[in-house]
C-alpha cells in the first residue's frame, strides 16, 4: 500500500512538472501576441519616383525675315580740326588762359610765352623811328645827302620794328578757328619746341556719327546699309544708313600720328537730324544690318544635325512618326538658320 502511494505521488509530481514546463514555453508566444495593436495594421508604401523620359522640343517651320547684324562702337566726331603749335623755339610758357574742353573763338589768345624785354625793345625802336623821321625833316633842306642817310636809317629801324612785332605776335598762341579744345597740353613754365603740336581745336559746328570697324567688319559693310544708333540713354534708337566707309590711306597716315584718331579712319553714319544735346566726343553704339532676307524658311539652330558632310533634321509627321530629312543651309546667326532646300512651311522638326 505504501509502495502504491509513493508511485502515485511520483507520477503526480512528474505530470505537474511537465505541465509547468509546457506553460513556461508557451508564455513567450502568448506574450508576443499582446504586442500586436488591437486594430489591424496595413503596410504603408513609400512613393517611388518613376523616371520620365525627356520630351524633345518640336518646332514648326515658318517663313520669316532673317537679319544678320553687327554691333560697333564710336563717338560724335568733327570733320575738321586744327593743330596748335608755336613757331618759336626754346621759350618758356608765361601764361595759359584755357584748358581742354573749353570753347574758343577764332583769334582768341590761348597762351603766352615769356619774351623778356621784347615789349620794351619794341617801344624803344618805335621811338627811334620817330627820331629818325624828325631829324630827316630838319636836314632835308640844308643837307640832302645827310637827309638821305637818315631816311635809310629810318627804313632799317622800321624793318627791325616789324620784326620785333612779328616775334611778339608769334609769342601768343591764338585760336586759328572757332571750336572746342579737344586737346591742350600747355602749362605755365613749359619749355616749347618749334612746330611741336601742343593741342587741337575741333570745329563743332557740324558733328558726325563715326563708328569704328575692325578689318573683318569692313569686308561686310557697304554704303547704304541700314543702321540704328543709340547716342545716349535719352535719345532712343535713331535710324539711318552707312554714308561713308573708312579710308585705307587714312589708316596708314593715322599709324604715324602717335595713335591720334582721324575721322577718315571711321565709317560715317547718316541719321538725319542730330539730337539737340549732342556733344563732341559723346560715345555711341551702332547696329548695322549687313544681311536682310524676306520670306525665307527659318529653323532654330538646335534642330540641325550633321554627320560627315551631311546636314539633316528630324521631321515628325501627323502620326508621330519620325524620319531624317537632308537640308541645304543658307545664312545663319547665333539663333536661327535659313533653310534653302529640304523643308517646307508647316513641317514639324525635332530639337535636341
Amino acid at each position: 500500500m505504501n509502495r502504491h502511494n509513493k508511485a502515485g505521488s511520483r507520477n503526480f509530481r512528474q505530470t505537474t512538472i511537465k505541465l509547468s514546463l509546457g506553460l513556461l514555453l508557451t508564455l513567450p508566444f502568448l506574450g508576443g501576441c499582446s504586442w500586436l495593436p488591437a486594430d489591424e495594421q496595413t503596410e504603408t508604401l513609400l512613393p517611388v519616383d518613376v523616371p520620365s523620359f525627356e520630351q524633345k522640343p518640336v518646332y514648326t517651320v515658318e517663313k520669316g525675315k532673317f537679319e544678320r547684324q553687327i554691333t560697333v562702337s564710336g563717338s560724335l566726331m568733327s570733320a575738321y580740326k586744327e593743330t596748335l603749335y608755336y613757331t618759336l623755339d626754346n621759350r618758356r610758357v608765361k601764361k595759359v588762359y584755357v584748358k581742354p574742353g573749353d570753347t574758343v573763338k577764332k583769334g582768341q589768345v590761348l597762351a603766352e610765352l615769356d619774351m623778356g624785354t621784347l615789349e620794351a625793345d619794341i617801344r624803344k625802336t618805335e621811338l627811334l623811328v620817330i627820331r629818325q623821321d624828325l631829324m630827316m625833316q630838319q636836314t632835308i633842306a640844308n643837307d640832302p645827302t645827310q637827309a638821305l642817310l637818315l631816311k635809310v636809317d629810318k627804313e632799317l629801324q622800321k624793318e627791325e620794328l616789324n620784326r620785333l612785332k612779328e616775334t611778339l605776335t608769334q609769342s601768343k598762341l591764338t585760336a586759328t578757328i572757332s571750336g572746342t579744345l579737344d586737346r591742350f597740353e600747355l602749362q605755365k613754365g613749359d619749355l616749347i619746341k618749334a612746330n611741336e603740336a601742343v593741342g587741337e581745336i575741333v570745329d563743332t559746328s557740324e558733328l558726325f556719327v563715326a563708328a569704328k570697324l575692325d578689318p573683318e567688319q569692313r569686308k561686310t559693310v557697304t554704303v547704304g546699309m541700314p543702321v540704328t544708333v543709340q547716342i545716349n540713354r535719352n535719345s532712343g534708337e535713331l535710324a539711318g544708313t552707312v554714308k561713308q566707309l573708312p579710308s585705307a590711306e587714312a589708316d596708314k597716315a593715322g599709324a604715324s600720328t602717335e595713335g591720334q584718331d582721324r575721322i577718315e579712319q571711321y565709317a560715317i553714319l547718316d541719321i538725319g537730324r542730330m539730337p539737340s544735346k549732342a556733344k563732341l566726343g559723346t560715345p555711341l553704339t551702332a547696329t548695322i544690318t549687313v544681311k536682310r532676307l524676306e520670306g525665307v524658311l527659318l529653323v532654330p539652330l538646335s534642330v540641325l544635325r550633321t554627320t560627315g558632310g551631311r546636314s539633316y533634321v528630324v521631321v515628325e509627321d501627323q502620326g508621330g512618326n519620325r524620319r531624317e530629312a537632308d537640308v541645304e543651309i543658307g545664312e545663319k546667326d547665333s539663333t536661327n538658320a535659313v533653310i534653302v532646300k529640304g523643308l517646307q512651311v508647316g513641317d514639324k522638326v525635332i530639337g535636341r
